[in-house]
């Protein structure tokens, strides 16, 4: 088995529109010694044939490797076979219709040897294209370093909606992760979000760049992003709802540890913004959901004595905590007035 520095493990299913934008980013990178590893998870289009392609002729092909999957198994499947078979001593996730700079993982992986870091965070630029108009902006990190566990975990719970949820752009070192058994659920929506909020709380040492790494394409009509159809399957939902639980039930195991309410109402807060979200586009989603099923979603993971000995975001998480609990007509109309003031309904 050969040995590099970094893997770059790329996930595909049916991708033969952008995947060799993406291995082309890849291959042209100012970083030498890495691995591109591509889990195809049963594609049947000429995806494989593009990939082989690369392989054969690119100058740089003899580092691309690919394993197919005995049966689809979706995204998370194939990051766990990614953390099981990688060879280089980090691994750092990407899409297949994203595209890197050329210096994008040079810069990871010297911050990961200067700073002895287990796990190195990018920024990106976020691109949505909507009816060929291209929307474009940047989600930058400042620069900073955490040198002890739980520093990392209490500062990505308590900016929300400033630290990464997705799994790409990050670096990671695979004896640190293989170490702490940590795995992908077997979801396929917002699994990247579950994993992140585990991964946070076993790390010790950290970095974040303010250095722009990854380049994220929003199309319209992937799992990622389903406002845009017009008719939305209640099944998805379901599915992104049973994530948040499992995040959720994380908090109950984590309800010793001093960041847990930051986390909490992170995650809670995310179930109302869910909610909102099916309010938004009720009229869109076949079947619907009822009022009750909507305050059941908004369940607090803690207990009142948890929530107050954490004392973290007490305020907003007594008040989340109350609205599961509130009548119903009054639940309705608390969302309502705060996804309005939020700018969200």
């Amino acid at each position: 088995m050969r040995s590099y520095e970094v893997t770059i493990g790329i996930p595909v299913y049916n991708a033969a529109k952008f995947v060799g934008r993406a291995l082309d980013t890849v291959l042209n990178q100012t970083f030498n010694d890495l691995e591109i590893l591509v889990v195809d998870d049963c594609s049947t289009d000429n995806t494989l044939a593009i990939i082989e392609q690369y392989r054969r002729e690119h100058r740089r092909g003899d580092c691309i490797r690919v394993i197919r999957q005995e049966k689809n198994g979706g995204p998370s499947a194939a990051r766990n076979r990614m953390i099981d078979e990688a060879w280089g001593k980090y691994l750092y996730f990407m899409d297949a219709d994203d595209t890197i700079p050329v210096y994008a993982i040079a810069s990871l992986y010297e911050a990961a040897i200067k700073y002895h870091s287990e796990v190195v965070y990018g920024s990106h630029k976020h691109i949505e294209v909507y009816d060929k108009h291209r929307n474009t902006t940047l989600f930058q990190y400042p620069f900073r370093v955490f040198h002890k566990k739980g520093e990392l975990a209490s500062y990505a719970y308590h900016q929300y909606g400033k630290f990464q949820v997705p799994v790409w752009n990050v670096l990671i070192n695979v004896f640190f992760l293989r170490d702490t058994g940590l795995r992908f659920i077997a979801a396929r929506f917002w699994e990247d979000m579950a994993f992140t909020y585990d991964l946070v709380s076993y790390v010790n040492r950290a970095t974040l760049l303010p250095v722009i790494t990854y380049h994220y394409l929003c199309r319209p009509n992937t799992l990622s992003n389903f406002q845009n159809r017009e008719v939305i399957d209640r099944k998805e939902i379901v599915r992104n709802i049973a994530t948040i639980d499992h995040v959720k039930l994380g908090c109950v195991e984590l309800r010793e540890k001093a960041y847990v309410g930051y986390r909490s109402y992170d995650v809670v807060m995310n179930s109302f913004y869910m909610v909102c979200q099916i309010l938004k586009y009720r009229n869109r989603i076949h079947p619907s959901f009822t009022n009750e099923e909507l305050q059941l979603m908004m369940y607090h993971p803690l207990s009142l004595s948890d929530i107050i000995h954490s004392h973290r975001k007490l305020l907003g998480n007594l008040f989340l905590w109350s609205m599961s609990r509130m009548p119903l007509w009054m639940f309705m109309i608390t969302v309502k007035v705060l996804g309005k003031l939020k700018r969200v309904l």
